[in-house]
């Protein structure tokens, strides 16, 4: 923990007082702009008198990040302008607007009108802001409107829905989490940094957004109600890394329909999704507040797998972070405060910037160009107003962040062609030197499949282009005539210098160490493949000796083996803080089995071998992914009377029981039963493993 503490202090940024004083200031003053718009508008609109169309008021909420003050320095302002019936998004994006571009302190303010949220995003003295719209169907908004309640969706139109499950859902997790909130604080902003510098903060690209790492760490703060958040944070990765997505979704709290006690109904999420609409629920993560939805929509099978793997990455330096941690528990006081700065830079590889620009051999960079030609005596010629190009400039930062809400249909398009990875870099990268006054790029790292391409076959994306650029783009915006886009293919060596920070060389040796690992990892397969027809008990000797473990971990399958849970070197939390208490036992048998769903990797399994001397695990070689098991401990007779008659409630029976096993899934997997008949010591039964990635060619 105290680790973790130095760790946060050097990396993990916090804005200051001055910075957080001047937001407040800013917010303070929007609410008033806005609250005067309500009052002009009243005015002239409706012909009311002064006193009323005070009385009309409005409100203004934030929500996100902000809200939450889990910000980063610099970072944007959610927030919702709520206004009374008089009020539309007609004057919203006419008489407010120029009423911001009138103020002194508003810059860049761009008014997206035809999004499915509509929006006015503008910097305030520095802090960027986008404000959404939402119109209430009533004849004032006083101060003591209460946007949690429900029934404030009575009778509002979609686009107002969508603005206020911001705040509405923000206001949730909050509740949901306020018994360890700050804990919860301290696990959010780590995983924020984390999501950033790994390339997966990005929900219209397909990754995870805010809302979704605030919904996943929450699950976890209910988990573990009174943990502290190093532990916390192992677990959000260790948890998350081996989630059954195709069964369980991740959600804070049941969804609750309540569309019978409104005139307007919405579009509730519900489990069936997860059957009847599986290309847009590879990843669930439903809001708390009504109506319930899937906050990761956008995900799909590329980044989905992207995301996995980064989990896993996560959860793998944490049981390194873990062991190191081991070692100083068991060393003295004052070689212990010597090892800490150490400790706490351990943590740091978590956080690494993602390798992105060094594992790959194969590019493509889509461009986004706009404005006049630059250079030549074209452009000398002709020149470039300053109002025109004031235009240009508008018209191409539109353009920009309508195609950046595209990319990830154009990666599902080209994922139809033979690529086993289309790994879309979720951050733009201006262009100097460029041929347009306005351009800059975004980057995919591809991965041909050879075992869908034939010899000599070229892969050609003339057709995908196409497509992309008429079904996705002319289709749905009107595209003006400097605007342009375009496609290059690089191979490594000719990415432009720029994106490494003047560190070339030191990316290409993470590169050469990058490419050595994955031909180490190639040879291991090849060698799998070969000893398929050994001695299933020779195979897992010769892995574990070798110690050569894949990633992901192989799958365990087959019958029950008779072993012990109780000698794992592995850390397991006790949930009973979490679980709702059992009843007092009332049966006079005297066996007890107490049931813990959990994943076991490759690693584990091997080391419950070497504790039992069995050898003869089996090992599936046809799939590398962990298998999800059920672990039974039995309580023999005496010990199942002593638990009974000193500890009548479930939770005080598992504080009683060993604190190690694999890796839990569920803070709930735990359940209670009485056996007529002496069972054995301890037992695995498979229940279910993890399904193989979704094919590449079954995705479009």
């Amino acid at each position: 923990e105290s680790s973790l503490k130095i760790f946060m202090q050097n990396n993990i940024p916090i804005e200051s007082r001055s910075e957080l004083k001047k937001r407040e200031e800013v917010m303070a003053e929007l609410k008033r702009i806005f609250q005067q718009w309500v009052y002009e508008v009243c005015l002239k609109k409706e012909k009311m008198n002064e006193e009323q169309a005070r009385a009309a008021g409005g409100k203004l909420y934030t929500s996100g990040s902000y809200r939450l003050r889990v910000h980063e320095p610099g970072a944007d302002i959610d927030s919702v302008g709520v206004a009374p019936r008089m009020c539309g998004r007609a004057e919203f994006f006419t008489s407010l607007k120029e009423s911001l571009l009138n103020h002194a302190d508003v810059e860049n303010l761009r008014a997206i009108d035809t999004a499915a949220v509509p929006i006015l995003t503008f910097d305030m003295r520095g802090v960027n802001i986008d404000l959404l719209f939402a119109q209430l169907p009533m004849n004032t908004v006083p101060e003591s409107t209460d946007i949690d309640n429900d029934a404030i969706l009575n009778a509002v139109d979609s686009a107002s829905e969508k603005s206020l499950n911001g705040p509405r859902v923000t206001n949730l997790i909050y509740k949901l989490v306020a018994h360890n909130y700050d804990s919860f604080l301290a696990v959010l902003r780590v995983v924020r940094v984390w999501a950033k510098r790994r390339g997966l903060y990005s929900n219209k690209s397909g990754y995870l957004g805010g809302v979704n790492f605030n919904i996943l760490v929450g699950i976890i703060c209910q988990m573990f109600p009174k943990a502290t958040p190093a532990y916390m944070l192992n677990q959000f990765f260790q948890i998350f890394a081996h989630w059954d997505w195709d069964t369980m979704p991740a959600m804070l709290t049941k969804p609750l329909d309540i569309s019978r006690t409104l005139d307007q109904q919405f579009e509730v999420w519900t489990i069936h999704q997860l059957q009847i609409n599986k290309r847009n629920n590879l990843m669930p993560i439903i809001t708390p507040a009504y109506p319930a939805m899937n906050s990761a929509l956008s995900v799909n099978p590329w980044t989905f797998q992207i995301i996995v793997n980064e989990f896993q990455r996560a959860a793998n330096i944490c049981d390194a972070i873990k062991q190191d941690h081991f070692f100083q528990n068991n060393i003295s006081s004052g070689a212990r405060r010597l090892y800490l700065p150490r400790l706490a830079k351990t943590w740091n590889k978590l956080i690494q910037p993602t390798e992105f620009f060094a594992k790959y051999d194969h590019y493509l960079a889509l461009r986004i160009l706009g404005g006049a030609e630059v250079g030549g005596a074209e452009r000398e010629s002709t020149g470039c107003p300053e109002n025109k190009d004031a235009d240009q400039f508008e018209e191409f930062e539109d353009f920009k962040g309508f195609i950046s809400s595209r990319l990830r249909k154009f990666v599902e398009k080209i994922g139809a062609l033979p690529f086993s990875v289309v790994h879309l870099f979720p951050k733009e990268f201006p262009e100097d030197n460029a041929e347009r006054r306005h351009a800059t790029r975004y980057y995919f790292g591809l991965i041909t499949d050879e075992a869908r391409l034939k010899e000599g076959e070229k892969l050609v994306l003339t057709h995908v282009w196409t497509s992309f650029w008429l079904d996705e783009v002319v289709r749905n915006k009107a595209i003006p005539q400097h605007l342009d886009l375009k496609l290059d293919y690089l191979r490594w060596h000719q990415l432009p210098h720029q994106l490494f920070d003047g560190n070339r060389n030191q990316v290409r040796k993470a590169r050469q160490a990058i490419l050595k690992n994955n031909q180490n990892n190639q040879d291991l397969q090849t060698d799998l493949q070969t000893d398929k027809t050994e001695n299933q008990s020779d195979r897992v000797k010769k892995h574990r000796t070798t110690g050569l473990f894949l990633t992901p971990d192989l799958i365990i399958v087959g019958d029950t083996i008779p072993i012990s849970l109780h000698n794992l070197p592995i850390d397991l939390p006790k949930l009973s803080s979490s679980l709702v208490s059992w009843p007092p036992l009332q049966t006079n048998k005297t066996h007890l089995t107490i049931s813990r769903l959990a994943t076991f990797s490759f690693e584990q399994y091997t080391s419950l071998a070497q504790t039992t001397g069995d050898s003869h695990l089996p090992i599936n070689p046809d799939t590398d992914e962990p298998i999800v098991a059920e672990f039974d401990t039995f309580i023999d007779g005496p010990e199942a009377k002593k638990l009974k008659t000193q500890h009548p409630t479930f939770n005080q029976i598992l504080d009683e029981l060993p604190t190690t096993t694999p890796t839990l899934l569920q803070s709930n997997a735990y359940h209670l039963e009485h056996t007529a008949v002496p069972p054995p010591t301890s037992k695995i039964t498979t229940l279910s493993h993890k399904p193989e990635p979704m094919a590449i060619d079954h995705a479009v």
